[in-house]
This record gives C-alpha cells, sequence and structure tokens, in this order.
C-alpha cells in the first residue's frame, strides 16, 4: 500500500476478517494468491506487484484479470 501511494496511486484500504470470499468471488486460482488483494480500475493486482507493472497494466489495458505477485 505505502508502495503504491509513493507512487501516486490513490489507496484506500479495507481490512477483512478474511479475503477468502473476495478471491473467491473474483475467481482468483489458489496458486496466485497473496496476502494482499486489490481492485484497480477493473483489475485484480494480487501480491506486491510494482507500481512500475500497475501502471503499465492499466496503459496497455490487456486482455487479462489482472497481474499477480504470488506467495
Amino acid at each position: 500500500m505505502v508502495h503504491l501511494q509513493e507512487n501516486g496511486f490513490d489507496v484506500r484500504s479495507t481490512d477483512l476478517p478474511s479475503l477468502r470470499p473476495l478471491k473467491a468471488a473474483r475467481k482468483i486460482p489458489a496458486q496466485l494468491s497473496s496476502c494482499h488483494t486489490a481492485l484497480v480500475d477493473s483489475f485484480i493486482v494480487e501480491g506486491h506487484v510494482p507500481a512500475a507493472d500497475v501502471r503499465r497494466l492499466l496503459r496497455e489495458r490487456p486482455r487479462v484479470l489482472g497481474i499477480a505477485v504470488p506467495g
């Protein structure tokens, strides 16, 4: 969160008792799961994804559900 804020992103954080329902609703596979899940525009950002990669995702808008750094 701090990394994204330091790189100009407007970040809103919500602590949930469990991320399982969110991950299930977004169909995030277990092998791509991480401790942080973010919804950025229409994309899922899972894990400690560098801000530069999030920017590239938003700029290029590939036909993917999101981007992940699992583990």
